[in-house]
């Protein structure tokens, strides 16, 4: 069943013109678009309506919102909450991930100052970390982390699924079900039995308390990015992903960027990073740091910059590799290695990605 059609816009000023007060055309407004937002006309039609920049699979390109209620919005700083899009090819639609169900912008047209995308559904904000754990069946990390307890912010402890949910700004990575092996099960429960104090740092050295990091924003980092437990992360790409360890963990792929939180973003790897170091002055310096640099923070009106560029178009667009195991944030569980094509025009729903079973 399609959903009701509805629109997305968004609008701005040319903020190069301090004199000019009269409306923009719809000409200078395609050139402002391409401007802040990247857009690009149709390679086909160079001629018609230009159309929101965006990476293609399996790359995809993150913006920032208009959405800030704490209603709805948990981040850092009170930023506004972003969205995560793609497209399948050159000329294929562009949708919208972190969706319960195949949602793609269907045609784009200007307006005066207003660039409007027609969309074929109604986007649900990014509910908390249980949801998305259940979104991308992430059953075996749900299951720990909801009886594992950790120094929550407050000083109190408390299971590690409260702790992180409870966080503001968090960027989490959560290793998959095939991740946890019997090996991994077993270390696990040695330490529920031995070493508590241990098994929590293992926990806190998957996260990042007080910040949210992108997928892009990963590739790009140069400062030292501090785990909750107070342990630095390194973070490498090359042609075939992005990859984190911590301590002298071994290293992790990242094979699903981006899954939106209220608080922050998850992102989901192949193998758990088993480090059990912490440093807990360290851990709080870090937290302490990121609160106040978010007091500080400014909203962004344009997608969120790439210092490495985009691998289809300008700088102004924020990009990270995605795993060919995807979906669009549906509960479906069935693998998929290939993104299904759709045409530019195409305004059904059906499924483009599927979620990882495991």
């Amino acid at each position: 069943m399609t959903a009701t059609s509805t629109s997305t816009e968004y609008s701005t000023t040319d903020a190069s013109s301090t004199t000019d007060t009269s409306s923009p055309s719809p000409t200078g407004t395609a050139a402002l678009f391409a401007r802040l937002f990247g857009t690009r006309r149709r390679r086909q039609n160079p001629s018609s309506t230009p159309e929101i920049l965006s990476a293609i699979w399996p790359n995809d390109t993150v913006g920032r919102t208009l959405l800030n209620s704490s209603d709805f919005v948990s981040l850092e700083g009170n930023k506004s909450q972003v969205l995560a899009w793609t497209r399948s090819g050159e000329t294929g639609n562009v949708t919208i991930l972190n969706q319960a169900q195949n949602i793609t912008i269907v045609s784009s047209s200007t307006l005066r100052n207003l660039f409007v995308n027609r969309i074929n559904g109604v986007l649900t904000p990014p509910g908390n970390l249980s949801t998305a754990l259940r979104a991308v069946n992430a059953t075996a990390a749900r299951a720990i982390l909801s009886v594992i307890r950790v120094p929550s912010n407050d000083g109190s402890n408390t299971s590690a699924l409260n702790a992180q949910e409870g966080a503001r700004g968090i960027t989490l990575f959560i290793p998959n079900n095939r991740a946890f092996t019997a090996e991994i099960n077993q270390t696990v429960q040695g330490l529920q039995g031995v070493n508590r104090t241990a098994l929590a740092a293992l926990i806190q050295n998957h996260y990042i308390n007080g910040t949210t990091l992108y997928g892009p924003n990963l590739a790009a980092t140069t400062d030292s990015v501090i785990s909750a437990a107070g342990e630095p992360f390194q973070f490498s790409t090359n042609d075939t992903g992005t990859y984190v360890n911590v301590g002298n963990s071994s290293i992790a792929k990242i094979v699903r960027p981006d899954v939106l939180l209220n608080n922050g973003v998850a992102h989901v790897i192949d193998s758990v990073l088993t480090y059990t170091g912490g440093n807990p002055d360290a851990a709080s310096s870090a937290y302490n740091s990121a609160t106040s640099a978010a007091t500080f923070s400014t909203t962004e009106t344009a997608p969120l910059t790439n210092p490495y560029g985009s691998p289809t178009s300008s700088a102004t667009t924020e990009t990270t590799a995605q795993p060919t195991t995807t979906d669009s944030y549906s509960q479906t569980t069935t693998d998929s290695t290939t993104p299904t094509p759709t045409s530019t025009t195409d305004a059904s729903t059906t499924e483009m990605f599927t979620t990882m079973s495991g």
